[in-house]
């Protein structure tokens, strides 16, 4: 069977100009891993070698994955496949990789027979840190029938060296974690590294690009003067992932973590962000995760900015109610809201001033606001919202992930209510808790 060819323009970049800013790279050793969706395309290319492909050229399924590696190889000083982070960890690497290939080889004339690479790199700590990215795609002609096998492969993986060579990400994560030594210095003692077994960084589908989906994606950890929440980052960076595989365009997601989602940061997207680039044909999410708190003076609940006080929620706080306002008022014609937080001021994602006791009976989360808003929510207002340590991430946003992959990324709001309210609660009680999580609207949309 012929090889992949390999081209130079794309591989050029790599001692061009586009290296400058990844020579740090190349000091960084790689664990690689391939997901079940790249097992799942290998065995599809090794059975579109039939009786059609062989007469009009082959699939070379295995050039297609060394050509991947050999690019990974290029960029960093070393690459190994594991099978875990743990495994990562004890081979010496810096940072790992989960490989996700989607093949599709048209059979027929004007079919698009098409190659995509997507390379999701994390910290060993679990923690995103980019997603790299190749595709390239051809239609069969006619009536000179080839399947365009070859030229799609190859292609995918010059655009995928040409971003990897080029991520600013990667660039940023290897200038802190291999910096250029001066001179001797003192060893430093080396920090216990946490590591996460997580199955749901590399979402399980992929559908197409949609235009007219809209993304406000908040997550919240590290608070100006109050607790962690915990996992949050991770959580808004994974729902980001996601959200692309389910057709959300980037340029159509905006992602604010930490410092980027004080209360000035949050109003501006809502406020105006939103209004001005949605219209009658949009679908819009609004994802928040981090800590909620109850108001005692008006009973409501507030999602709490970066840089909220519980003693002045009133002027640091964005109010639940106002959200589904301010949402209804979109000219959209499908608006979702997902919140990972916890308004009950006991504990979990949710914060109470200092020397307040909650003694609120029951707290308005905004329901009597929520209008066409659809929205799904981590627990009842007078419970406490968990994490799932072992994935490092709130466990109502966990499954919610792992519903969105079992579903194929097609699935309504009740169906994911129902998928992951038993899971959760299950969760929580095996924590000695209670975690209800809630359906507000009747969740006919799906994302």
């Amino acid at each position: 069977m012929p090889s992949v060819p390999k081209r130079t323009d794309a591989l050029s970049m790599l001692t061009g100009p586009g290296m400058s800013k990844n020579r740090e790279v190349k000091r960084l050793r790689l664990a690689m891993m391939f997901s079940e969706n790249s097992r799942n395309a290998a065995a599809y290319l090794q059975k579109a070698t039939g009786s059609v492909t062989g007469q009009y050229g082959g699939v070379n399924d295995v050039s297609f994955f060394k050509s991947i590696i050999d690019s990974l190889e290029k960029v960093f000083a070393s690459v190994v496949t594991v099978e875990s982070l743990e495994q990562a960890k004890s081979e010496g690497a810096h940072l790992a990789a989960v490989v996700d290939i989607y093949a599709k080889v048209g059979t027929t004339s004007f079919v698009m027979t098409t190659a995509d690479i997507a390379a999701a790199f994390q910290s060993l700590d679990g923690a995103p840190i980019s997603v790299v990215r190749g595709r390239g795609a051809f239609r069969v002609p006619y009536p000179n029938f080839t399947l365009r096998w070859t030229e799609a492969s190859a292609a995918a993986v010059d655009s995928f060296t040409l971003a990897l060579s080029t991520n600013a990400e990667l660039a940023s994560f290897a200038a802190a974690a291999a910096p250029v030594a001066a001179g001797p210095a003192p060893a430093a003692p080396i920090a216990p590294v946490k590591t996460y077994q997580s199955d749901v960084e590399v979402p399980a589908f992929r559908l197409p690009e949609d235009t007219s989906k809209f993304a406000l994606v908040v997550g919240i950890e590290r608070y100006a003067s109050l607790p962690s929440a915990e996992h949050a980052v991770r959580d808004a960076r994974a729902m980001k992932t996601h959200l692309l595989a389910a057709g959300y365009p980037e340029r159509n997601i905006v992602l604010l973590t930490d410092q980027q989602a004080g209360k000035s940061g949050l109003e501006k997207y809502l406020d105006a962000w939103l209004p001005k680039n949605t219209d009658e044909k949009s679908s819009v999410l609004v994802y928040f995760s981090g800590h909620g708190a109850p108001n005692p003076d008006d009973d409501q609940a507030y999602l709490v900015p970066w840089d909220g006080d519980p003693k002045f929620l009133a002027n640091t706080g964005y109010p639940v109610k106002r959200l589904y306002e301010r949402l209804n008022a979109l000219k959209a014609k499908r608006v979702l809201v997902a919140i990972d937080a916890c308004f009950s001021g006991t504990g979990g994602r949710s914060v109470l001033a200092k020397g307040t006791r909650p003694l609120i009976a029951k707290v308005d989360v905004g329901a009597g606001a929520v209008g066409r808003v659809q929205a799904l929510t981590a627990s009842a207002s007078d419970e406490i919202t968990g994490t799932d340590e072992e994935s490092g991430h709130g466990l109502f946003t966990y499954q919610l992930l792992k519903g969105l992959s079992v579903k194929k990324g097609k699935a309504t709001f009740k169906e994911l209510y129902n998928y992951l309210t038993p899971k959760v609660r299950d969760a929580a009680r095996r924590d000695n808790r209670d975690q209800t999580p809630q359906l507000i609207g009747d969740g006919d949309a799906s994302l």
